[in-house]
């Protein structure tokens, strides 16, 4: 249902990775924002460059799958994320089943979790980075989940499992997923029938291998293929560690947004319980407890204490570990609550215990903040859904062939998502126009609009076609 919601693309970043999959469709080895670049450009400027080595290709490849079987369209482009939604969920109860060998406490975790508001919302891409974040957080689940399986019986099958997960994890967004590896090297070390086994440890190197194996291909080619571009990625991505980015805030900002991440203070307190019931509860695997905190707590603290940039999604992939301690908390209150319990008549049982089951998938789902977004149209919502229609009927007064300038801001991006022109959100100097259409090109431009008006050498050129139609 979520994925369906908004019948247009969300400004960041789904709009780019829209252009970039569909892109994909046809070359899937040449990740481009535009198929031709025609103006002059900066390959380190992420949103409007041309060959976009920004982020790692694997989500990409899997929109660009879905669209090119269902068609251009917004559920297509969605629809992997959903999948891995649904995977994650999977994922989740398993690992509370292995884990805290307790089937309540994993049902209530896979409940919470594929109920979500944050997760939910990553998947209808209203979230900043949105597919980027619901495939590196279900890969790097995943992987985690493979971790436990192979914790049960020790078989190298599950180690290479767990190392092509994690390696697909990189491929998404990068060296975070790592932090499986650190949980692993945790659970080897705290188990004394683990530390002196010398077989674990080449499992566990089996596993790094694997992860290499998946990941390392693609920064080989990038680099061969495409070196101005992948120098500038990587080196933008360093930066994260030491500059904002424009996405500035203190130590305190990750554990501010977890009151968002995990729907309210009232999860938030079931988490920090849950995580000391985990460590506590005898029926926990203790050595899997130690890696799982570990886990949880590196991650916070590295992008709390030592990154610059405090984007919200950095710390998602270990969200998984906190519905589990969320799970755990709820299955503990509700068996110590049978003297209360016994206290109800029978009858009325399961009707308290449906409330009480409903209340806390609604606090979950948080459908007053999804209807706030939706429902009551805000003037931005307004102009979207107006110009998405306008971008995707544009083929009723624009030829495949012709380039269209003058778009809203960085709204080209989805001009070029919904249509096969070449489309920019600006206009270029004149000398630019006149060598464009001398070289025949045929150019046609948006009308003034709020952004941005259009200069006489555009609006006054005969060889130029303005579109009449009115972008909000």
């Amino acid at each position: 249902m979520m994925i369906g919601l908004d019948p247009f693309l969300h400004n960041w970043d789904e709009r780019f990775h829209a252009a970039v999959a569909k892109n994909m469709m046809q070359y899937p080895f040449k990740p481009m924002l535009r198929m031709q670049a025609l103006l002059p450009y900066d390959p380190a400027d992420w949103c409007c460059n041309y060959v976009w080595v920004h982020k790692q290709p694997l989500f990409l490849w899997q929109m660009a799958l879905s669209l090119k079987a269902f068609g251009i369209n917004t559920i297509a482009l969605r629809l992997p994320s959903a999948i891995m939604g649904t995977f994650t969920t999977f994922c989740i109860y398993e690992i509370a089943r292995i884990w805290s060998r307790n089937e309540v406490a994993s049902y209530l975790s896979a409940l919470l979790f594929a109920t979500s508001y944050y997760s939910l919302e990553l998947c209808s891409g209203r979230m900043s980075l949105d597919h980027n974040d619901i495939m590196m957080g279900g890969y790097v689940t995943a992987g985690i989940w493979a971790f436990c399986k192979y914790s049960e019986d020790k078989r190298l099958k599950w180690a290479v499992i767990a190392g092509v997960f994690v390696g697909c994890a990189v491929l998404v967004k990068w060296l975070t997923a790592l932090l499986v590896f650190g949980g692993w090297g945790i659970w080897l070390i705290t188990n004394p029938e683990n530390r002196n086994n010398f077989k674990l440890y080449k499992h566990f190197a089996v596993a790094v291998l694997s992860c290499v194996i998946v990941f390392l291909p693609w920064q080989i080619y990038i680099r061969l293929a495409f070196p101005v571009e992948s120098a500038a990625s990587y080196a933008y991505n360093y930066k994260h560690i030491f500059e904002d980015l424009g996405h500035p805030g203190s130590a305190w900002t990750h554990l501010n947004f977890m009151t968002t991440a995990y729907s309210g203070p009232f999860f938030l307190l079931m988490l920090v319980l849950g995580a000391v019931l985990s460590l506590r509860i005898k029926s926990f695997n203790r050595s899997l407890s130690f890696a799982m905190v570990s886990m949880y707590v590196v991650v916070y603290a590295f992008f709390s204490l030592i990154v610059a940039t405090k984007m919200p999604g950095l710390t998602f992939p270990v969200s998984a570990i906190g519905y589990i301690w969320i799970g755990t908390c709820l299955q503990f209150i509700s068996s110590n609550t049978n003297r209360l319990l016994s206290k109800i008549p029978t009858r009325f049982l399961p009707v308290s215990g449906s409330i009480i089951m409903f209340a806390l998938i609604m606090h979950s789902y948080r459908p007053d903040k999804i209807a706030e977004a939706r429902l009551y149209n805000s003037p931005e919502r307004i102009s979207k859904i107006h110009n998405t229609e306008i971008y995707r009927q544009l083929d009723k007064y624009v030829t495949p062939d012709e380039i269209i300038l003058n778009c809203k801001s960085f709204e080209d991006t989805e001009v070029r998502f919904w249509q096969p022109n070449n489309a920019y959100h600006w206009y270029p100097k004149q000398p630019q126009v006149d060598s464009l259409l001398n070289l025949g090109y045929k150019l046609v431009a948006f009308q003034d609009h709020n952004d941005q008006g259009l200069p006489d050498y555009i609006s006054q050129n005969p060889r130029i076609r303005v579109i009449n139609l009115q972008l909000q």
